[in-house]
């Protein structure tokens, strides 16, 4: 069984497509379009099947700082679907998030990294209540991890996508898991309880993408799918 918000990786690998012309992409405001290079052609693609490799590659890591967020809701769809509709309490069910580059020009996305890329799975009830959450505060770290941004450059009508796991069951913090204080890379573990009761959920999908305006929702940052659970 596995706990809420735990990274299920793909079979699949990223496919790249390397260049070495200059590519006019889309940058944060101010910021001037990259040249791409041997390094950089490991993140631009016009599909990547498991954003989460490429995420984690080192050649992908880049500095921010000055960087503001750029307005990319014209061009960039984000969106998360599930296997199935509806699975039982207790059960697991398989999410996919998707990034398309609606536009006819690279687009360059930024992820943080904690240190590496965290996707987790909150569910909501009918109130826009969080449910299955563990008790209390997660435990402190013995250190606080470092953190980086990562950078793809999807190409026009390119596609990213990767598979994140989630289980209909209460939770709690794993203390168990954690090893002399240090804290896996996916943060603090939730260990599954109980079975969630049967109901309707909202499951919100909490990404690390950085740098990009958005409104309350986070449509872009955090989308939602729907998810019953019944026996």
């Amino acid at each position: 069984m596995v706990p809420i918000g735990t990274f299920t990786s793909p079979e699949g690998t990223s496919t790249t497509s390397p260049t070495t012309e200059t590519d006019n992409t889309t940058t944060p405001a101010g910021a001037d379009p990259v040249v791409a290079s041997d390094k950089s052609a490991e993140c631009t693609s016009a599909r990547f099947d498991n954003l989460y490799l490429v995420l984690t590659n080192p050649a992908c890591q880049v500095d921010t700082r000055g960087d503001k967020p750029a307005d990319v809701k014209a061009d960039l769809e984000v969106a998360v679907s599930a296997k199935t509709p509806e699975i039982v309490p207790g059960g697991r069910v398989d999410l996919v998030i998707s990034y398309k580059n609606k536009s006819q020009r690279p687009l360059q996305l930024y992820f943080v990294l904690d240190p590496a890329p965290r996707f987790d799975v909150d569910a909501l009830d009918g109130k826009g209540r969080l449910v299955g959450i563990p008790k209390g505060k997660a435990p402190k770290a013995a250190k606080p991890s470092q953190k980086n941004t990562a950078r793809i450059t999807l190409l026009a009508g390119g596609v990213a996508k990767m598979k994140v796991g989630w289980t209909a069951s209460n939770t709690r913090w794993a203390t168990e898991q954690v090893k002399g204080g240090e804290v896996p890379e996916g943060g603090y573990p939730k260990a599954p309880t109980t079975p969630l009761a049967t109901g309707s959920y909202t499951l919100r999908l909490v990404t690390p993408l950085t740098l990009v305006v958005e409104g309350a929702e986070r449509d872009l940052s955090a989308p939602k799918v729907a998810m019953d659970v019944k026996e």
